[in-house]
Protein backbone atom coordinates (compact mmCIF):
# COMPACT_ATOMS: atom_id res chain seq x y z
CA UNK A 1 0.00 0.00 0.00
CA UNK A 2 1.59 3.74 -1.24
CA UNK A 3 1.51 6.15 1.48
CA UNK A 4 2.76 9.70 1.12
CA UNK A 5 2.56 12.29 4.35
CA UNK A 6 4.07 15.73 3.60
CA UNK A 7 4.17 18.49 6.57
CA UNK A 8 3.43 21.19 4.76
CA UNK A 9 3.22 21.96 0.06
CA UNK A 10 2.55 24.96 -1.55
CA UNK A 11 -0.48 25.56 -3.01
CA UNK A 12 -1.79 28.67 -3.12
CA UNK A 13 -1.51 29.71 -7.35
CA UNK A 14 -0.22 26.41 -7.74
CA UNK A 15 -2.58 25.48 -10.27
CA UNK A 16 -1.60 24.00 -13.41
CA UNK A 17 1.56 26.80 -14.01
CA UNK A 18 3.77 25.06 -10.78
CA UNK A 19 4.65 26.21 -7.84
CA UNK A 20 3.24 29.18 -6.26
CA UNK A 21 4.89 32.25 -5.19
CA UNK A 22 2.67 32.72 -2.32
CA UNK A 23 3.08 31.91 0.96
CA UNK A 24 0.05 30.01 2.26
CA UNK A 25 0.03 26.31 3.01
CA UNK A 26 -2.26 23.48 3.49
CA UNK A 27 -1.86 20.21 5.45
CA UNK A 28 -1.62 17.36 3.22
CA UNK A 29 -3.67 13.82 4.75
CA UNK A 30 -2.16 10.80 4.59
CA UNK A 31 -3.10 8.88 1.60
CA UNK A 32 -3.59 5.14 2.45
CA UNK A 33 -5.43 4.25 -1.34
CA UNK A 34 -3.04 2.72 -3.63
CA UNK A 35 -5.27 4.34 -7.01
CA UNK A 36 -5.68 7.70 -5.19
CA UNK A 37 -1.88 7.71 -4.62
CA UNK A 38 -0.93 6.93 -7.95
CA UNK A 39 -3.76 9.62 -9.45
CA UNK A 40 -2.22 12.15 -7.13
CA UNK A 41 1.32 11.68 -8.23
CA UNK A 42 0.79 11.78 -12.32
CA UNK A 43 -1.20 14.74 -11.59
CA UNK A 44 1.84 16.57 -9.65
CA UNK A 45 3.98 15.51 -12.07
CA UNK A 46 2.65 16.64 -15.01
CA UNK A 47 1.87 20.18 -13.52
CA UNK A 48 5.93 20.15 -12.48
CA UNK A 49 6.53 19.10 -16.27
CA UNK A 50 4.67 22.44 -17.25
CA UNK A 51 6.15 24.46 -15.09
CA UNK A 52 9.81 23.74 -15.90
CA UNK A 53 8.75 23.87 -19.42
CA UNK A 54 7.54 27.94 -18.79
CA UNK A 55 10.46 28.40 -16.23
CA UNK A 56 12.67 27.12 -19.40
CA UNK A 57 10.99 29.80 -21.83
CA UNK A 58 10.03 26.40 -24.07
CA UNK A 59 6.13 26.15 -23.74
CA UNK A 60 5.53 27.65 -26.85
CA UNK A 61 8.04 24.77 -28.78
CA UNK A 62 5.99 23.08 -31.34
CA UNK A 63 7.53 19.40 -29.82
CA UNK A 64 7.45 20.15 -26.12
CA UNK A 65 3.67 21.40 -26.62
CA UNK A 66 2.57 18.15 -28.20
CA UNK A 67 4.84 16.09 -25.47
CA UNK A 68 2.47 17.83 -23.05
CA UNK A 69 -0.67 17.29 -24.73
CA UNK A 70 0.42 13.80 -24.95
CA UNK A 71 0.86 13.24 -21.20
CA UNK A 72 -1.96 15.21 -19.96
CA UNK A 73 -4.25 12.78 -22.45
CA UNK A 74 -2.27 9.79 -20.77
CA UNK A 75 -3.16 11.01 -17.42
CA UNK A 76 -6.73 11.54 -18.23
CA UNK A 77 -7.03 7.87 -19.78
CA UNK A 78 -4.95 6.59 -16.83
CA UNK A 79 -7.43 8.02 -14.23
CA UNK A 80 -10.18 6.30 -15.95
CA UNK A 81 -8.93 3.25 -16.41
CA UNK A 82 -8.17 3.51 -12.65
CA UNK A 83 -11.72 3.66 -11.92
CA UNK A 84 -13.04 1.44 -14.31
CA UNK A 85 -11.08 -0.86 -12.38
CA UNK A 86 -12.02 0.53 -9.00
CA UNK A 87 -15.88 -0.22 -9.91
CA UNK A 88 -15.77 -3.76 -11.12
CA UNK A 89 -15.72 -6.27 -9.48
CA UNK A 90 -14.96 -8.75 -11.69
CA UNK A 91 -11.24 -10.85 -11.66
CA UNK A 92 -9.12 -10.19 -14.16
CA UNK A 93 -8.22 -13.40 -16.26
CA UNK A 94 -5.12 -14.95 -14.44
CA UNK A 95 -3.19 -14.78 -18.03
CA UNK A 96 -3.56 -10.93 -18.10
CA UNK A 97 -2.27 -10.09 -14.50
CA UNK A 98 1.05 -10.98 -15.11
CA UNK A 99 0.59 -14.35 -13.02
CA UNK A 100 0.98 -18.28 -13.63
CA UNK A 101 -1.65 -20.15 -12.75
CA UNK A 102 -0.27 -24.15 -12.79
CA UNK A 103 -3.47 -25.90 -12.15
CA UNK A 104 -5.19 -23.79 -14.71
CA UNK A 105 -2.82 -24.27 -17.00
CA UNK A 106 -2.53 -28.21 -16.88
CA UNK A 107 -6.43 -28.03 -16.91
CA UNK A 108 -5.95 -26.27 -20.68
CA UNK A 109 -3.08 -28.82 -21.18
CA UNK A 110 -5.69 -31.76 -20.54
CA UNK A 111 -8.42 -29.98 -22.98
CA UNK A 112 -5.76 -30.17 -25.57
CA UNK A 113 -4.82 -33.69 -24.66
CA UNK A 114 -8.59 -34.86 -24.85
CA UNK A 115 -9.35 -32.44 -27.92
CA UNK A 116 -6.09 -34.63 -29.70
CA UNK A 117 -7.82 -37.89 -28.87
CA UNK A 118 -10.87 -37.21 -30.27
CA UNK A 119 -9.38 -36.67 -33.46
CA UNK A 120 -10.65 -32.60 -33.03
CA UNK A 121 -7.01 -31.75 -34.13
CA UNK A 122 -7.62 -27.99 -35.08
CA UNK A 123 -9.04 -27.17 -31.38
CA UNK A 124 -6.12 -29.10 -30.06
CA UNK A 125 -4.01 -27.09 -31.79
CA UNK A 126 -5.78 -23.98 -31.22
CA UNK A 127 -5.46 -24.71 -27.50
CA UNK A 128 -1.84 -25.06 -27.53
CA UNK A 129 -1.42 -21.92 -29.86
CA UNK A 130 -3.64 -19.53 -26.88
CA UNK A 131 -1.35 -21.23 -24.86
CA UNK A 132 1.57 -19.69 -26.23
CA UNK A 133 0.15 -16.31 -27.26
CA UNK A 134 -1.00 -16.22 -23.37
CA UNK A 135 2.80 -16.87 -22.00
CA UNK A 136 3.44 -13.75 -23.80
CA UNK A 137 2.70 -11.82 -21.09
CA UNK A 138 4.82 -13.30 -18.58
CA UNK A 139 7.94 -11.84 -17.65
CA UNK A 140 10.16 -12.57 -20.57
CA UNK A 141 12.80 -14.21 -17.65
CA UNK A 142 10.47 -16.23 -16.00
CA UNK A 143 10.71 -19.27 -14.76
CA UNK A 144 7.20 -20.03 -15.65
CA UNK A 145 7.55 -18.55 -19.23
CA UNK A 146 10.51 -20.78 -19.84
CA UNK A 147 8.48 -23.89 -18.80
CA UNK A 148 5.43 -23.32 -20.98
CA UNK A 149 7.83 -23.00 -23.96
CA UNK A 150 9.88 -26.15 -23.15
CA UNK A 151 6.75 -28.41 -22.68
CA UNK A 152 5.21 -26.77 -25.56
CA UNK A 153 8.05 -27.65 -28.12
CA UNK A 154 8.58 -30.94 -26.57
CA UNK A 155 5.12 -31.78 -27.51
CA UNK A 156 5.86 -30.11 -31.16
CA UNK A 157 8.55 -32.76 -31.19
CA UNK A 158 11.48 -30.65 -30.90
CA UNK A 159 13.31 -31.93 -27.86
CA UNK A 160 16.88 -29.84 -28.28
CA UNK A 161 13.99 -26.54 -28.54
CA UNK A 162 13.06 -27.49 -25.31
CA UNK A 163 16.12 -28.44 -23.60
CA UNK A 164 17.22 -24.98 -24.73
CA UNK A 165 15.05 -23.20 -23.21
CA UNK A 166 15.30 -24.68 -20.00
CA UNK A 167 18.77 -24.20 -19.60
CA UNK A 168 18.81 -20.76 -20.66
CA UNK A 169 16.41 -20.01 -17.50
CA UNK A 170 17.82 -18.74 -14.45
CA UNK A 171 17.33 -20.02 -11.17
CA UNK A 172 20.14 -18.08 -8.87
CA UNK A 173 17.52 -15.30 -8.05
CA UNK A 174 13.85 -17.08 -8.47
CA UNK A 175 12.51 -17.29 -4.91
CA UNK A 176 9.58 -19.79 -6.39
CA UNK A 177 10.79 -23.23 -4.97
CA UNK A 178 7.78 -24.96 -7.00
CA UNK A 179 8.78 -23.48 -10.43
CA UNK A 180 12.26 -24.15 -9.89
CA UNK A 181 11.39 -27.76 -9.10
CA UNK A 182 9.34 -27.99 -12.14
CA UNK A 183 11.81 -27.07 -14.54
CA UNK A 184 14.92 -28.92 -13.10
CA UNK A 185 12.74 -32.18 -13.06
CA UNK A 186 11.40 -31.33 -16.80
CA UNK A 187 14.50 -30.78 -17.74
CA UNK A 188 16.19 -34.58 -16.62
CA UNK A 189 13.34 -35.85 -18.58
CA UNK A 190 14.40 -34.16 -21.53
CA UNK A 191 17.60 -35.26 -20.96
CA UNK A 192 16.86 -38.50 -20.86
CA UNK A 193 14.41 -38.31 -23.87
CA UNK A 194 17.64 -36.93 -25.54
CA UNK A 195 19.81 -39.30 -25.14
CA UNK A 196 17.70 -42.27 -25.83
CA UNK A 197 17.07 -40.57 -29.37
CA UNK A 198 21.07 -39.65 -29.98
CA UNK A 199 21.42 -43.59 -29.18
CA UNK A 200 18.88 -44.34 -31.68
CA UNK A 201 20.14 -42.18 -34.23
CA UNK A 202 23.53 -43.66 -33.64
CA UNK A 203 22.41 -47.30 -34.35
CA UNK A 204 20.89 -46.35 -37.46
CA UNK A 205 23.29 -44.31 -38.83
CA UNK A 206 25.05 -48.36 -38.46
CA UNK A 207 22.33 -49.82 -39.92
CA UNK A 208 21.57 -51.41 -36.41
CA UNK A 209 18.03 -51.23 -36.94
CA UNK A 210 17.22 -53.99 -34.68
CA UNK A 211 18.59 -52.51 -31.69
CA UNK A 212 17.08 -48.63 -32.98
CA UNK A 213 12.99 -50.04 -32.72
CA UNK A 214 14.51 -51.08 -29.23
CA UNK A 215 15.27 -47.66 -28.57
CA UNK A 216 12.01 -46.46 -29.54
CA UNK A 217 10.26 -49.00 -28.00
CA UNK A 218 11.71 -47.34 -24.67
CA UNK A 219 10.25 -43.99 -25.68
CA UNK A 220 7.02 -44.64 -26.39
CA UNK A 221 6.85 -46.68 -23.42
CA UNK A 222 7.21 -43.67 -21.41
CA UNK A 223 4.69 -41.34 -20.18
CA UNK A 224 5.93 -38.47 -22.64
CA UNK A 225 6.10 -41.35 -25.68
CA UNK A 226 1.96 -42.60 -24.50
CA UNK A 227 1.35 -38.89 -25.19
CA UNK A 228 -0.85 -38.23 -27.84
CA UNK A 229 1.32 -35.49 -29.30
CA UNK A 230 3.47 -34.48 -32.17
CA UNK A 231 6.56 -36.14 -30.38
CA UNK A 232 4.70 -39.69 -30.15
CA UNK A 233 4.41 -38.85 -34.31
CA UNK A 234 8.08 -38.48 -34.68
CA UNK A 235 8.75 -41.32 -32.36
CA UNK A 236 6.17 -43.54 -34.38
CA UNK A 237 7.82 -42.24 -38.16
CA UNK A 238 11.08 -43.20 -36.68
CA UNK A 239 10.07 -46.49 -35.68
CA UNK A 240 8.02 -47.10 -39.35
CA UNK A 241 11.34 -46.33 -40.96
CA UNK A 242 13.75 -48.38 -39.44
CA UNK A 243 10.86 -51.59 -40.34
CA UNK A 244 10.81 -50.53 -43.66
CA UNK A 245 14.65 -50.90 -44.22
CA UNK A 246 15.34 -54.18 -41.56
CA UNK A 247 13.07 -55.56 -44.08
CA UNK A 248 13.76 -54.61 -46.91
CA UNK A 249 15.37 -57.40 -48.64
CA UNK A 250 12.85 -59.88 -47.22
CA UNK A 251 10.99 -61.76 -49.15
CA UNK A 252 6.89 -60.53 -49.02
CA UNK A 253 5.58 -64.41 -47.46
CA UNK A 254 7.97 -64.17 -44.40
CA UNK A 255 5.56 -64.11 -41.46
CA UNK A 256 7.72 -62.22 -39.40
CA UNK A 257 8.49 -59.34 -41.73
CA UNK A 258 4.42 -59.02 -42.95
CA UNK A 259 3.31 -58.91 -39.19
CA UNK A 260 6.20 -56.00 -38.92
CA UNK A 261 4.60 -54.18 -41.72
CA UNK A 262 1.59 -54.41 -40.42
CA UNK A 263 2.52 -52.85 -37.33
CA UNK A 264 4.42 -50.29 -39.22
CA UNK A 265 1.46 -49.55 -41.51
CA UNK A 266 -0.12 -48.66 -37.86
CA UNK A 267 2.40 -46.92 -36.94
CA UNK A 268 2.73 -44.47 -39.88
CA UNK A 269 -1.19 -43.51 -40.03
CA UNK A 270 -1.38 -42.46 -36.10
CA UNK A 271 1.81 -40.57 -37.01
CA UNK A 272 -0.37 -38.79 -39.98
CA UNK A 273 -3.41 -38.59 -37.76
CA UNK A 274 -1.48 -36.68 -34.85
CA UNK A 275 0.72 -34.56 -37.57
CA UNK A 276 -1.14 -34.47 -40.95
CA UNK A 277 2.09 -32.10 -42.12
CA UNK A 278 3.79 -34.45 -41.99
CA UNK A 279 5.47 -35.20 -45.40
CA UNK A 280 8.01 -37.76 -44.81
CA UNK A 281 5.43 -39.80 -42.84
CA UNK A 282 3.46 -39.86 -46.32
CA UNK A 283 6.33 -40.40 -48.68
CA UNK A 284 6.92 -43.66 -46.47
CA UNK A 285 3.65 -44.70 -46.19
CA UNK A 286 4.13 -44.61 -50.29
CA UNK A 287 6.87 -46.41 -50.11
CA UNK A 288 5.17 -49.54 -48.41
CA UNK A 289 2.66 -48.98 -50.68
CA UNK A 290 4.36 -49.60 -53.54
CA UNK A 291 5.62 -52.63 -51.95
CA UNK A 292 2.62 -54.65 -51.44
CA UNK A 293 1.19 -53.31 -55.25
CA UNK A 294 -1.28 -50.14 -54.22
CA UNK A 295 0.20 -47.90 -56.79
CA UNK A 296 -3.12 -46.37 -56.54
CA UNK A 297 -2.65 -45.49 -52.81
CA UNK A 298 1.34 -44.64 -53.17
CA UNK A 299 0.00 -42.19 -55.80
CA UNK A 300 -2.28 -40.66 -52.89
CA UNK A 301 0.04 -40.75 -50.79
CA UNK A 302 2.92 -38.86 -52.68
CA UNK A 303 0.46 -36.20 -53.97
CA UNK A 304 0.13 -35.50 -50.17
CA UNK A 305 3.56 -35.06 -49.74
CA UNK A 306 3.72 -32.84 -53.02
CA UNK A 307 0.85 -30.76 -51.71
CA UNK A 308 2.39 -30.22 -47.90
CA UNK A 309 5.76 -29.73 -49.28
CA UNK A 310 6.20 -28.55 -53.08
CA UNK A 311 9.82 -28.24 -52.52
CA UNK A 312 10.86 -31.12 -51.32
CA UNK A 313 13.62 -32.40 -53.54
CA UNK A 314 12.33 -35.36 -56.24
CA UNK A 315 8.89 -35.15 -55.33
CA UNK A 316 7.70 -33.76 -58.91
CA UNK A 317 9.71 -37.24 -60.39
CA UNK A 318 8.32 -39.48 -57.58
CA UNK A 319 4.77 -38.19 -58.19
CA UNK A 320 5.26 -38.91 -61.80
CA UNK A 321 6.16 -42.36 -61.75
CA UNK A 322 3.83 -43.15 -58.97
CA UNK A 323 0.73 -42.09 -61.69
CA UNK A 324 2.46 -43.96 -64.45
CA UNK A 325 2.64 -47.38 -62.26
CA UNK A 326 -0.98 -46.53 -61.44
CA UNK A 327 -2.13 -46.64 -64.84
CA UNK A 328 0.60 -49.06 -66.28
CA UNK A 329 0.64 -51.79 -63.66
CA UNK A 330 2.77 -53.87 -62.54
CA UNK A 331 3.26 -56.93 -61.99
CA UNK A 332 1.72 -57.42 -58.55
CA UNK A 333 -1.24 -55.32 -59.39
CA UNK A 334 -2.70 -54.21 -62.91
CA UNK A 335 -5.43 -52.08 -63.12
CA UNK A 336 -6.37 -53.15 -66.57
CA UNK A 337 -6.79 -56.69 -65.14
CA UNK A 338 -10.45 -58.31 -65.10
CA UNK A 339 -10.41 -57.51 -61.44
CA UNK A 340 -10.41 -54.16 -62.08
CA UNK A 341 -14.20 -52.48 -61.99
CA UNK A 342 -12.91 -49.42 -63.49
CA UNK A 343 -10.84 -51.12 -66.59
CA UNK A 344 -13.98 -52.88 -67.10
CA UNK A 345 -16.99 -50.65 -66.26
CA UNK A 346 -18.03 -52.67 -63.57
CA UNK A 347 -20.72 -52.01 -61.15
CA UNK A 348 -20.90 -48.45 -60.08
CA UNK A 349 -20.49 -49.38 -56.44
CA UNK A 350 -17.46 -51.34 -57.13
CA UNK A 351 -16.05 -48.38 -58.93
CA UNK A 352 -16.87 -46.21 -56.10
CA UNK A 353 -15.41 -48.46 -54.16
CA UNK A 354 -18.69 -48.32 -51.62
CA UNK A 355 -21.58 -50.86 -50.47
CA UNK A 356 -24.58 -50.79 -51.96
CA UNK A 357 -26.38 -49.56 -48.32
CA UNK A 358 -23.91 -46.55 -48.30
CA UNK A 359 -25.57 -42.83 -47.90
CA UNK A 360 -25.23 -40.16 -50.20
CA UNK A 361 -22.54 -38.63 -48.00
CA UNK A 362 -20.49 -42.02 -48.73
CA UNK A 363 -20.69 -41.31 -52.37
CA UNK A 364 -19.63 -38.39 -52.35
CA UNK A 365 -16.58 -38.69 -50.20
CA UNK A 366 -15.63 -41.80 -52.46
CA UNK A 367 -16.18 -39.54 -55.51
CA UNK A 368 -14.18 -36.67 -54.16
CA UNK A 369 -10.77 -39.17 -52.92
CA UNK A 370 -11.66 -40.94 -56.64
CA UNK A 371 -11.52 -37.23 -58.68
CA UNK A 372 -8.14 -36.05 -56.71
CA UNK A 373 -6.27 -38.92 -58.04
CA UNK A 374 -7.97 -39.14 -61.98
CA UNK A 375 -8.73 -35.68 -62.66
CA UNK A 376 -7.30 -34.57 -66.11
CA UNK A 377 -5.83 -31.82 -64.54
CA UNK A 378 -3.55 -33.75 -62.29
CA UNK A 379 -2.10 -35.12 -65.91
CA UNK A 380 -1.53 -32.43 -67.66
CA UNK A 381 2.36 -33.10 -67.53
CA UNK A 382 1.79 -36.74 -68.22
CA UNK A 383 2.57 -39.09 -71.34
CA UNK A 384 -0.37 -38.30 -73.93
CA UNK A 385 -0.98 -42.26 -73.19
CA UNK A 386 -0.95 -42.06 -69.43
CA UNK A 387 -3.41 -39.11 -70.11
CA UNK A 388 -6.15 -40.69 -72.18
CA UNK A 389 -5.77 -43.45 -69.66
CA UNK A 390 -6.68 -40.95 -66.83
CA UNK A 391 -9.75 -39.31 -68.32
CA UNK A 392 -10.72 -42.42 -69.39
CA UNK A 393 -10.86 -43.64 -65.85
CA UNK A 394 -12.53 -39.93 -65.27
CA UNK A 395 -14.87 -40.34 -67.18
CA UNK A 396 -16.37 -43.47 -65.47
CA UNK A 397 -16.22 -42.35 -62.20
CA UNK A 398 -18.29 -39.70 -62.90
CA UNK A 399 -20.77 -41.31 -64.88
CA UNK A 400 -21.10 -43.36 -61.72
CA UNK A 401 -20.79 -40.63 -59.38
CA UNK A 402 -24.02 -39.64 -61.43
CA UNK A 403 -26.15 -42.40 -61.25
CA UNK A 404 -25.68 -43.08 -57.37
CA UNK A 405 -25.97 -39.13 -56.33
CA UNK A 406 -29.18 -39.11 -57.52
CA UNK A 407 -31.89 -40.73 -55.45
CA UNK A 408 -34.31 -41.72 -58.67
CA UNK A 409 -31.47 -42.79 -61.09
CA UNK A 410 -29.95 -44.35 -57.99
CA UNK A 411 -33.68 -46.32 -57.64
CA UNK A 412 -33.39 -47.51 -61.93
CA UNK A 413 -29.94 -48.58 -61.43
CA UNK A 414 -30.43 -50.89 -58.44
CA UNK A 415 -33.61 -52.59 -60.64
CA UNK A 416 -31.10 -53.69 -63.00
CA UNK A 417 -27.39 -52.83 -62.78
CA UNK A 418 -26.59 -55.43 -65.06
CA UNK A 419 -28.02 -53.72 -68.21
CA UNK A 420 -26.94 -50.40 -67.24
CA UNK A 421 -23.06 -51.75 -67.10
CA UNK A 422 -23.78 -53.04 -70.34
CA UNK A 423 -24.95 -50.22 -71.79
CA UNK A 424 -22.08 -48.35 -70.53
CA UNK A 425 -19.11 -50.36 -71.45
Amino acid sequence: MVSETRAREPTEGLGKDGPATGGGYASVELVTDERYAGEMWRRATLREFRWRARCLGVESDPAIARALGEMAALTVDLSEMSETQERSTARAPWWRDGEYDARRAEEANDRGMEAMSGKRYETACQRYELAIERCKTLLEDSLDRKYIIAETRWRMGDVDGALTEISSASFRDSYDEFSCKKCIELGARLLHLQDLINRAAREVEDAQFTNAIRLFDMILQRPEGRMRTRFRGRILRSRAECQLRRHEYDAADDPIASENLKQTARDLSECIALNGNDHEAYVLRAEMRLGRGDHQGAFTDLRSAQTIAPALRGIDKMVRDAAARALRGSSRANIKSEKDPCARGGKYYDVLGIKPDADLRAVKSAYRRLAAVWHPDKWIQASPEDAAAAETRFKIVQRAYATLSDAKQRKIYDLDPARLDAESS
